[in-house]
């Protein structure tokens, strides 16, 4: 991937929020040597950096606090506790950039359609589909017909109904697989290196759109209105899904430095900065670690641990400041959620516990902790995907929906199949890391396939729905860092289990560490607490509230659901 410095931000008037938006690309002459009229290929290089980054887990984006509200990352900030106000600039940021993506969006679709290049058409409506499919799952409604239409004078967007913008998303999908497979068009410019994702692939951009119609169709599973049972029965058994790795829908960060930083947020941010802002949680460590006191997984330790995280300590070495969740037999340094502790606000840039290699590109733990000795940007490369939807996915979607008795088949079977394609995506990510480590193939080992034979023994074992918090656990582990969908998921089926600050023996790692430095202080239950409800959606921002006359009253996080949330 390599996005040319000179490729301008589209429609600057775009970032104001729902609120604005452009027509045309930059609309001040007619000099041919600055078009009235994106690029097409340039055009789409950036919708697809952009609508990566919108949710992604980098700077300002939504994951900064989904991450939380899903238990595999912990902050001091505001997130922790599930605090959040209306002007949180992360809420802000996610907003504006759908809007300023949408605009772009808008462009290429339009811009494409007038010139029958159909294909770029396609592309556009796919992304546009899943931007704002996700933006109802996590907002609810929003401004979508209105939306972006400065140029017809709409400076006051109506927030849509959400049932209705998902209604139409469907529709929209349908149009571009029509689109894509249009064989009317005369596609004078078609897409290749500039399409970041799948290289102009016509077929693999149509399993993806399917893909994301089945996803879309699993989040309604519990909305009768919009649920199709039919149409999911067909896309399964059309067979036209992502099928395989090689096929998943993902944006690809690289290494590269300059002329942009074009390396996974998320990495730039935590090995760049000056001070880690996200910790793993303890709670998904302890799951992982198969010391949780969840019902299941105990004493099936996950052999991915060391690619999902890297710890900075080795053997022996003594944190920098007081900590407030510490493994010392493997030198994990966290903070709990809801954390009251001494050791809370401590911090730990060169010994804390980081994200790793699948999530972001960091550094895979091989036990020798930072190289160098002091944590920076060359301990990984940022090289790691955002992934819309994969391959692995799609088989936990059809494992939820045979539990649900949607569909005919074997559950056990297909929760194999996806924890098996779980493995391996961790094996792509780590081939196509760039790293200067020596990382061990996960695939076919006596571990991994040990760990396996475990979970699905308890699956075959467990009740109807023991057997369904099984999958969706599973799911969740697999996913770390695709914490828009785990949202969705924890929403709509109550799965997995999170911690409960207010309860009691919530950890079983009791092992802390003084203020001289020295072990010993246990953890305790007391030093957690919780005084907000889960937050059910995010509120709007306050800017789109404040500014925009058609905008409903701010919500309550706590009681305003989205309609598939049952």
């Amino acid at each position: 991937m390599k996005i040319n410095k000179n490729i301008i931000i589209i429609c600057i008037c775009g970032v104001l929020l729902g609120v604005t938006g452009c027509n045309n690309y930059l609309d001040i002459n007619t000099d041919p040597n600055n078009p009235t009229v994106a690029p097409l290929d340039q055009l789409t290089s950036k919708i697809q950096k952009d609508a990566a980054d919108t949710y992604n887990s980098g700077d300002f984006w939504m994951a900064n606090f989904l991450g939380v509200f899903t238990h595999q990352i912990v902050v001091r900030e505001e997130a922790d506790q599930y605090g959040l106000s209306t002007g949180n600039n992360f809420i802000s940021n996610s907003w504006s950039n759908l809007y300023l993506t949408n605009t772009n969006l808008n462009s290429l679709i339009s811009t494409a359609t007038d010139q029958r290049n159909m294909i770029y058409a396609g592309i556009g409506k796919i992304i546009q589909v899943d931007a704002f499919s996700k933006a109802v799952d996590i907002w609810g409604d929003i401004p979508y017909s209105e939306a972006n239409k400065l140029g017809e004078s709409i400076i006051a967007p109506t927030f849509d109904d959400q049932v209705e913008i998902y209604t139409s998303l469907f529709a929209l999908l349908d149009e571009a697989i029509a689109n894509l497979n249009d064989e009317t068009a005369e596609n004078s410019k078609t897409p290749g290196e500039d399409d970041l994702i799948y290289g102009g692939d016509v077929e693999m951009w149509i399993k993806a759109a399917n893909t994301l119609k089945l996803k879309m169709y699993n989040n309604v599973r519990l909305y009768p209105a919009l649920f199709d049972a039919t149409a999911v029965n067909s896309l399964i058994s059309g067979g036209n899904l992502i099928s395989k790795l090689d096929e998943d829908f993902e944006f690809k960060y690289s290494s590269a430095l300059a002329p942009v930083d074009e390396r996974h947020p998320l990495f730039a941010a935590e090995y760049g900065g000056g001070q880690i802002t996200q910790y793993i949680s303890p709670w998904f460590y302890e799951i992982m670690m198969g010391v949780n006191p969840t019902p299941y997984f105990t004493s099936v330790e996950d052999p991915r641990i060391p690619y999902y995280w890297f710890n900075q300590l080795t053997g022996g070495e003594l944190a920098q400041n007081p900590i407030d969740y510490h493994d010392p037999n493997t030198n994990f340094v966290s903070i709990r959620f809801g954390s009251i502790g001494d050791g809370r606000d401590s911090g730990q840039r060169g010994s804390g516990t980081m994200v790793g290699m699948y999530i972001c590109g960091g550094r895979y733990d091989d036990g020798m902790g930072s190289p160098d000795g002091d944590l920076g940007s060359s301990d990984g490369t940022g090289v790691a995907p955002f992934q819309y939807i994969n391959y692995y996915e799609r088989l936990f979607i059809e494992a939820e929906l045979i539990q649900a008795g949607v569909v005919t088949g074997d559950a056990s079977a297909k929760l194999r199949e996806a924890i098996v394609a779980a493995f391996a995506k961790v094996d792509d990510i780590a081939e196509n890391n760039q790293s200067s480590q020596s990382i061990p193939v996960l695939s076919g080992t006596t571990e991994v396939t040990g760990y396996i034979d475990d979970v699905i023994a308890l699956f075959d074992a467990a009740t109807d729905d023991q057997k369904m918090e099984i999958i969706m656990t599973q799911k969740w582990i697999a996913s770390f860092g695709k914490f828009a969908d785990q949202y969705n998921d924890i929403r709509r089926t109550g799965y997995p289990i999170l911690a409960n600050p207010n309860g009691t023996n919530e950890y079983q790692i009791d092992a802390g560490q003084n203020s001289d430095g020295a072990q010993g202080d246990p953890l305790l239950d007391s030093e957690t607490t919780l005084g907000r409800d889960y937050p059910i959606s995010i509120y709007w921002p306050a800017g789109e509230i404040n500014t925009n006359s058609n905008a409903p009253d701010q919500k309550q996080q706590a009681t305003y659901s989205i309609f598939w949330d049952n």
